[in-house]
Protein backbone atom coordinates (compact mmCIF):
# COMPACT_ATOMS: atom_id res chain seq x y z
CA UNK A 1 0.00 0.00 0.00
CA UNK A 2 2.70 2.51 -1.35
CA UNK A 3 2.68 6.53 -1.09
CA UNK A 4 3.47 7.34 -4.56
CA UNK A 5 5.32 10.71 -4.95
CA UNK A 6 5.90 12.83 -8.53
CA UNK A 7 6.56 15.69 -10.12
CA UNK A 8 4.49 17.36 -12.76
CA UNK A 9 6.47 18.78 -15.50
CA UNK A 10 5.04 19.36 -18.81
CA UNK A 11 3.82 22.34 -20.33
CA UNK A 12 0.28 20.53 -20.94
CA UNK A 13 -0.08 21.02 -17.24
CA UNK A 14 1.94 24.32 -16.55
CA UNK A 15 -1.41 24.94 -18.99
CA UNK A 16 -3.90 23.32 -17.13
CA UNK A 17 -2.86 25.10 -14.07
CA UNK A 18 -3.50 28.68 -15.79
CA UNK A 19 -6.78 27.25 -16.95
CA UNK A 20 -7.84 26.67 -14.12
CA UNK A 21 -6.71 29.57 -12.08
CA UNK A 22 -8.13 31.93 -14.65
CA UNK A 23 -11.17 30.12 -14.58
CA UNK A 24 -11.38 30.44 -10.84
CA UNK A 25 -11.56 34.25 -11.16
CA UNK A 26 -12.03 35.99 -7.77
CA UNK A 27 -14.07 33.31 -6.89
CA UNK A 28 -12.56 31.23 -3.94
CA UNK A 29 -13.76 28.04 -1.49
CA UNK A 30 -12.65 30.19 1.95
CA UNK A 31 -14.24 31.84 4.31
CA UNK A 32 -15.99 34.68 2.31
CA UNK A 33 -18.32 31.33 0.74
CA UNK A 34 -21.60 32.81 2.46
CA UNK A 35 -21.39 35.93 0.91
CA UNK A 36 -21.41 34.90 -2.67
CA UNK A 37 -24.29 34.41 -5.09
CA UNK A 38 -23.99 30.81 -5.93
CA UNK A 39 -27.08 30.72 -8.65
CA UNK A 40 -24.87 32.85 -10.37
CA UNK A 41 -21.49 30.88 -10.13
CA UNK A 42 -23.36 27.71 -11.25
CA UNK A 43 -24.55 29.39 -14.49
CA UNK A 44 -20.83 30.00 -15.39
CA UNK A 45 -18.91 26.86 -14.32
CA UNK A 46 -21.25 24.99 -16.34
CA UNK A 47 -20.82 26.88 -19.53
CA UNK A 48 -17.20 26.31 -18.63
CA UNK A 49 -17.21 22.82 -18.05
CA UNK A 50 -19.12 22.11 -21.38
CA UNK A 51 -15.80 23.20 -22.79
CA UNK A 52 -13.42 21.11 -21.81
CA UNK A 53 -12.76 18.01 -24.30
CA UNK A 54 -14.40 15.13 -23.66
CA UNK A 55 -13.61 11.42 -25.79
CA UNK A 56 -15.26 11.71 -28.84
CA UNK A 57 -15.15 8.02 -28.84
CA UNK A 58 -17.96 8.12 -26.09
CA UNK A 59 -21.81 8.82 -26.68
CA UNK A 60 -23.91 10.10 -24.21
CA UNK A 61 -27.55 10.01 -22.75
CA UNK A 62 -30.17 11.81 -20.34
CA UNK A 63 -32.10 9.57 -17.77
CA UNK A 64 -33.35 9.65 -14.27
CA UNK A 65 -32.12 7.21 -11.34
CA UNK A 66 -33.62 7.14 -8.44
CA UNK A 67 -35.76 10.42 -9.07
CA UNK A 68 -32.49 12.09 -9.75
CA UNK A 69 -31.10 13.63 -13.11
CA UNK A 70 -28.15 11.46 -14.42
CA UNK A 71 -26.13 11.25 -17.10
CA UNK A 72 -24.83 8.15 -18.64
CA UNK A 73 -21.61 8.21 -20.85
CA UNK A 74 -20.99 4.95 -23.39
CA UNK A 75 -17.72 3.50 -25.09
CA UNK A 76 -17.79 2.96 -28.68
CA UNK A 77 -16.92 -0.77 -27.78
CA UNK A 78 -18.03 -2.26 -24.44
CA UNK A 79 -15.74 -4.78 -22.76
CA UNK A 80 -16.89 -4.48 -19.18
CA UNK A 81 -20.11 -5.12 -16.89
CA UNK A 82 -18.89 -2.74 -14.53
CA UNK A 83 -20.22 0.66 -13.52
CA UNK A 84 -18.74 3.92 -12.61
CA UNK A 85 -20.84 5.91 -10.86
CA UNK A 86 -18.76 9.98 -10.98
CA UNK A 87 -19.22 11.90 -8.31
CA UNK A 88 -18.56 16.00 -8.96
CA UNK A 89 -17.01 17.90 -7.35
CA UNK A 90 -17.67 21.83 -6.41
CA UNK A 91 -17.54 22.81 -2.53
CA UNK A 92 -21.25 21.24 -1.76
CA UNK A 93 -22.47 24.04 -3.36
CA UNK A 94 -22.24 24.38 -7.18
CA UNK A 95 -21.25 21.73 -9.95
CA UNK A 96 -23.38 19.29 -11.69
CA UNK A 97 -23.29 16.14 -13.83
CA UNK A 98 -21.65 17.99 -16.61
CA UNK A 99 -19.01 19.17 -14.43
CA UNK A 100 -17.47 15.51 -14.87
CA UNK A 101 -18.41 14.67 -18.36
CA UNK A 102 -15.02 14.96 -19.90
CA UNK A 103 -13.00 13.43 -17.38
CA UNK A 104 -16.26 10.56 -17.12
CA UNK A 105 -15.65 10.05 -21.01
CA UNK A 106 -12.01 9.35 -20.58
CA UNK A 107 -12.67 6.71 -17.50
CA UNK A 108 -15.63 5.13 -20.18
CA UNK A 109 -13.34 4.71 -22.89
CA UNK A 110 -10.22 3.41 -20.90
CA UNK A 111 -12.61 1.13 -18.97
CA UNK A 112 -14.86 -0.44 -21.61
CA UNK A 113 -17.31 0.70 -19.42
CA UNK A 114 -20.85 2.32 -18.77
CA UNK A 115 -19.64 5.42 -16.95
CA UNK A 116 -22.79 7.55 -14.51
CA UNK A 117 -22.81 10.74 -13.34
CA UNK A 118 -25.70 12.23 -11.09
CA UNK A 119 -27.02 15.89 -10.70
CA UNK A 120 -27.61 16.04 -6.95
CA UNK A 121 -28.91 18.37 -4.91
CA UNK A 122 -26.66 21.46 -4.02
CA UNK A 123 -25.94 23.38 -0.62
CA UNK A 124 -26.82 26.17 0.97
CA UNK A 125 -30.65 25.38 -0.37
CA UNK A 126 -30.44 21.96 -0.02
CA UNK A 127 -27.70 21.26 3.09
CA UNK A 128 -27.16 17.89 4.01
CA UNK A 129 -28.27 15.21 3.85
CA UNK A 130 -30.40 15.73 1.11
CA UNK A 131 -27.65 15.63 -1.78
CA UNK A 132 -26.47 12.65 -0.14
CA UNK A 133 -29.70 11.13 -0.04
CA UNK A 134 -29.72 11.59 -4.21
CA UNK A 135 -26.84 9.82 -4.49
CA UNK A 136 -27.80 7.00 -2.62
CA UNK A 137 -31.17 6.88 -4.17
CA UNK A 138 -29.34 6.62 -7.56
CA UNK A 139 -26.92 4.21 -6.48
CA UNK A 140 -30.04 1.70 -5.17
CA UNK A 141 -30.91 2.37 -8.91
CA UNK A 142 -27.99 1.49 -10.31
CA UNK A 143 -27.94 -1.82 -8.31
CA UNK A 144 -31.59 -2.64 -9.70
CA UNK A 145 -31.26 -1.60 -13.25
CA UNK A 146 -27.55 -3.51 -13.16
CA UNK A 147 -27.72 -6.25 -10.85
CA UNK A 148 -24.60 -7.88 -12.15
CA UNK A 149 -22.09 -5.37 -12.26
CA UNK A 150 -20.27 -4.22 -10.06
CA UNK A 151 -19.66 -0.41 -9.14
CA UNK A 152 -16.89 1.57 -8.56
CA UNK A 153 -17.38 4.93 -7.66
CA UNK A 154 -15.14 8.08 -8.98
CA UNK A 155 -14.73 11.71 -7.33
CA UNK A 156 -13.01 14.67 -7.15
CA UNK A 157 -13.16 17.18 -3.64
CA UNK A 158 -16.47 17.05 -2.71
CA UNK A 159 -17.36 14.46 -5.01
CA UNK A 160 -14.78 12.26 -3.15
CA UNK A 161 -16.21 13.01 0.16
CA UNK A 162 -19.44 11.76 -1.05
CA UNK A 163 -18.15 8.32 -2.24
CA UNK A 164 -17.25 7.74 0.89
CA UNK A 165 -20.36 8.76 2.41
CA UNK A 166 -22.15 7.02 0.59
CA UNK A 167 -20.12 4.08 1.17
CA UNK A 168 -20.69 4.67 4.86
CA UNK A 169 -24.97 4.96 4.18
CA UNK A 170 -24.32 1.28 1.94
CA UNK A 171 -23.06 -0.04 5.32
CA UNK A 172 -25.88 1.71 7.75
CA UNK A 173 -28.50 0.37 5.26
CA UNK A 174 -27.06 -2.99 4.58
CA UNK A 175 -26.55 -2.18 0.43
CA UNK A 176 -23.96 -3.38 -1.56
CA UNK A 177 -21.47 -1.70 -1.30
CA UNK A 178 -18.82 -0.22 -3.94
CA UNK A 179 -15.82 -2.35 -4.98
CA UNK A 180 -13.62 -0.07 -4.92
CA UNK A 181 -13.11 4.21 -5.13
CA UNK A 182 -10.66 6.83 -6.79
CA UNK A 183 -10.62 9.44 -4.90
CA UNK A 184 -9.41 13.11 -5.82
CA UNK A 185 -8.42 15.75 -3.58
CA UNK A 186 -11.06 14.74 -1.24
CA UNK A 187 -12.58 16.72 2.13
CA UNK A 188 -13.04 14.88 4.71
CA UNK A 189 -12.59 16.14 7.93
CA UNK A 190 -15.25 19.05 8.15
CA UNK A 191 -14.03 19.81 11.92
CA UNK A 192 -10.51 20.68 10.42
CA UNK A 193 -8.47 18.80 13.20
CA UNK A 194 -5.85 17.20 10.81
CA UNK A 195 -2.68 18.84 10.99
CA UNK A 196 -2.21 21.18 8.41
CA UNK A 197 1.44 22.12 9.22
CA UNK A 198 2.78 22.65 5.87
CA UNK A 199 2.99 25.21 3.04
CA UNK A 200 -0.02 25.36 1.47
CA UNK A 201 -0.54 27.30 -1.96
CA UNK A 202 -3.95 26.46 -3.66
CA UNK A 203 -6.10 29.11 -5.66
CA UNK A 204 -9.04 27.33 -5.17
CA UNK A 205 -9.54 25.78 -1.40
CA UNK A 206 -8.18 28.39 1.22
CA UNK A 207 -7.80 26.94 4.95
CA UNK A 208 -10.40 29.46 5.89
CA UNK A 209 -13.15 27.05 4.27
CA UNK A 210 -13.87 25.30 7.43
CA UNK A 211 -14.84 28.39 9.28
CA UNK A 212 -17.79 28.53 6.69
CA UNK A 213 -18.52 25.72 4.69
CA UNK A 214 -19.65 23.48 7.99
CA UNK A 215 -22.80 25.88 8.31
CA UNK A 216 -23.59 26.22 4.65
CA UNK A 217 -23.38 22.36 3.74
CA UNK A 218 -24.32 20.68 7.53
CA UNK A 219 -25.72 23.40 9.92
CA UNK A 220 -26.68 22.16 13.23
CA UNK A 221 -25.18 18.49 12.32
CA UNK A 222 -22.38 16.59 14.19
CA UNK A 223 -19.47 17.28 12.07
CA UNK A 224 -17.95 13.57 13.54
CA UNK A 225 -20.78 12.04 11.48
CA UNK A 226 -19.02 10.00 9.34
CA UNK A 227 -21.53 10.50 6.58
CA UNK A 228 -20.38 14.24 7.14
CA UNK A 229 -16.38 13.56 7.79
CA UNK A 230 -15.69 9.80 6.82
CA UNK A 231 -12.78 10.41 8.16
CA UNK A 232 -14.26 9.56 11.45
CA UNK A 233 -16.08 5.95 10.32
CA UNK A 234 -15.20 3.48 13.01
CA UNK A 235 -14.38 0.49 11.03
CA UNK A 236 -12.21 1.01 8.42
CA UNK A 237 -11.84 -2.71 7.65
CA UNK A 238 -15.36 -2.36 6.14
CA UNK A 239 -14.34 0.21 3.97
CA UNK A 240 -13.73 -1.04 -0.53
CA UNK A 241 -10.06 -0.49 -1.67
CA UNK A 242 -9.36 3.24 -2.52
CA UNK A 243 -7.28 5.44 -4.64
CA UNK A 244 -6.18 8.69 -3.50
CA UNK A 245 -4.65 11.43 -4.97
CA UNK A 246 -3.80 14.83 -4.06
CA UNK A 247 -1.30 18.03 -4.42
CA UNK A 248 1.65 18.39 -2.57
CA UNK A 249 0.32 22.26 -1.50
CA UNK A 250 -3.36 21.95 -1.82
CA UNK A 251 -5.40 23.05 1.79
CA UNK A 252 -6.71 18.95 1.64
CA UNK A 253 -3.52 17.45 1.31
CA UNK A 254 -3.89 16.55 4.91
CA UNK A 255 -7.22 14.86 4.48
CA UNK A 256 -6.09 12.76 1.87
CA UNK A 257 -3.29 11.66 3.86
CA UNK A 258 -5.49 11.04 7.10
CA UNK A 259 -7.67 8.90 5.08
CA UNK A 260 -4.68 7.23 3.53
CA UNK A 261 -3.42 6.43 6.87
CA UNK A 262 -6.62 5.20 8.36
CA UNK A 263 -6.70 2.70 5.80
CA UNK A 264 -3.14 1.47 6.39
CA UNK A 265 -4.06 0.96 10.04
CA UNK A 266 -6.76 -0.85 8.48
CA UNK A 267 -4.79 -3.51 6.22
CA UNK A 268 -7.28 -2.39 3.01
CA UNK A 269 -5.80 -1.69 0.07
CA UNK A 270 -4.83 1.77 -1.17
CA UNK A 271 -2.67 3.96 -2.64
CA UNK A 272 -2.01 7.37 -2.52
CA UNK A 273 -0.61 9.80 -5.35
CA UNK A 274 1.10 12.76 -3.98
CA UNK A 275 2.46 15.50 -6.79
CA UNK A 276 3.84 18.73 -6.92
CA UNK A 277 3.34 21.36 -9.53
CA UNK A 278 -0.35 20.85 -10.10
CA UNK A 279 -3.46 21.89 -8.29
CA UNK A 280 -6.44 20.77 -6.17
CA UNK A 281 -8.54 18.00 -8.15
CA UNK A 282 -5.88 18.05 -10.77
CA UNK A 283 -6.66 14.32 -11.69
CA UNK A 284 -9.84 15.26 -13.10
CA UNK A 285 -8.10 16.52 -16.25
CA UNK A 286 -7.57 13.18 -17.42
CA UNK A 287 -6.06 13.34 -20.54
CA UNK A 288 -5.47 16.35 -20.95
CA UNK A 289 -1.77 16.13 -19.77
CA UNK A 290 0.86 13.48 -19.68
CA UNK A 291 0.80 13.33 -16.37
CA UNK A 292 -2.56 12.70 -15.67
CA UNK A 293 -3.26 10.53 -18.77
CA UNK A 294 -0.52 7.89 -16.91
CA UNK A 295 -2.60 8.51 -13.79
CA UNK A 296 -5.77 7.75 -15.46
CA UNK A 297 -4.24 4.54 -16.83
CA UNK A 298 -3.20 3.41 -13.69
CA UNK A 299 -6.52 4.40 -11.61
CA UNK A 300 -8.52 2.18 -14.69
CA UNK A 301 -5.81 -0.58 -14.03
CA UNK A 302 -7.36 -0.37 -9.63
CA UNK A 303 -10.72 -0.11 -10.95
CA UNK A 304 -10.64 -3.57 -13.41
CA UNK A 305 -9.10 -5.04 -10.76
CA UNK A 306 -11.66 -4.75 -8.20
CA UNK A 307 -14.58 -4.79 -10.65
CA UNK A 308 -13.70 -7.60 -13.17
CA UNK A 309 -14.45 -10.68 -11.39
CA UNK A 310 -18.10 -12.04 -10.78
CA UNK A 311 -19.79 -10.20 -8.29
CA UNK A 312 -20.36 -14.06 -6.72
CA UNK A 313 -16.57 -14.41 -6.21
Amino acid sequence: MPVIKRTAESREMHIDTMIVRSASGNIAFDENMGSINWNRVRLRSDFEYRLIPFDRRVSFSRTKLGGTDALLAFPEYISSKAIVLGIHGGGFVTGSMYSTKAYLSMLAEKLGSCCIAVDYALAPEHPYPAGLNDIFNAYKAILHNFPDSKVALAGSSAGANLCFALTVRCLKEGIRLPSCIVAHSGLYDFTDSVDRNYEIDDFTVKPGIFSVLPGIYAPDRDLHSPEISPLYYDDFKKLPPAVFTCDSKETLKADSYAMYKQYEAAHVPAILYEFENTFHAFASVGNLAPETTKLLRENCRFIKKYTDTPISA
